[in-house]
């Protein structure tokens, strides 16, 4: 959620990046304001003029940050009107998509609505099922190929987060039947995949 407040002559937006399937808070993220009011497009050409070649490779300016380690963020200097916020993690590859707010910053520092800045990530959800139709529990799931594992709940569920994009194997491993597997393609970040695995028979 982000905040909007007033310090002195100007107006500072701050607000936490967080996973948007787990909660979990995403620190190196890139937020950076995509469209504002005419009077922010001045005050951001008199800082590139005043930064010269090095405004590009600025990984903070007037119009762009990168979140703390606790999903923190902070952008300073804002003056009143109509905003679009783009939040991004390309340091982790194809494993999150990026999303776009918009927001309203009023003369006196206040925000029309409340943002949330929830990364949508990459991921694959399911349910494992066994004799009967029954919930596996602590059954082992995995992406082929990779360290990334996870486990079923008591339902029988499970979420991979936060994974690459392409095609991928997914296999499932219990005591007391065969393993079993499973391919899915995430053709883009920030996509989601359901699979649903039902396991019969007892181990050879």
């Amino acid at each position: 959620m982000a905040t909007v407040e007033s310090t002195r002559s100007h107006t500072a937006l701050t607000g936490f990046v967080t996973d948007r399937a787990t909660g979990r808070p995403l620190g190196g993220a890139e937020v950076e304001v995509i469209a504002g009011p005419p009077a922010f497009r001045t005050r951001l050409g008199i800082r590139e003029r005043q930064h010269g070649a090095a405004w590009n490779g600025m990984a903070t300016r007037l119009d762009r940050t990168t979140s703390a380690a606790d999903g923190h963020f902070h952008l300073r200097d804002l003056p009143p009107g109509n905003y679009t916020l783009r939040a991004a993690l390309p340091a982790l590859g194809s494993r999150y998509g990026a999303m776009r707010v918009k927001l309203v910053v009023g003369a006196d520092g206040s925000a029309g609505t409340g943002v949330s800045l929830s990364l949508p990530p990459t991921l694959v959800r399911g349910r494992v099922l066994g004799r009967g139709d029954e919930p596996v529990a602590l059954a082992e799931v995995r992406l082929r190929g990779s360290g990334e594992k996870t486990f079923t709940d008591r339902d029988g569920r499970f979420v991979l987060a936060g994974v690459e994009t392409g095609e991928r194997t997914v296999e499932v491993s219990a005591r007391g039947y065969p393993a079993a597997r499973q391919t899915v393609r995430l053709p883009q970040p920030g996509w989601e995949r359901t699979l649903e695995f039902r396991l019969a028979g007892d181990t050879p």
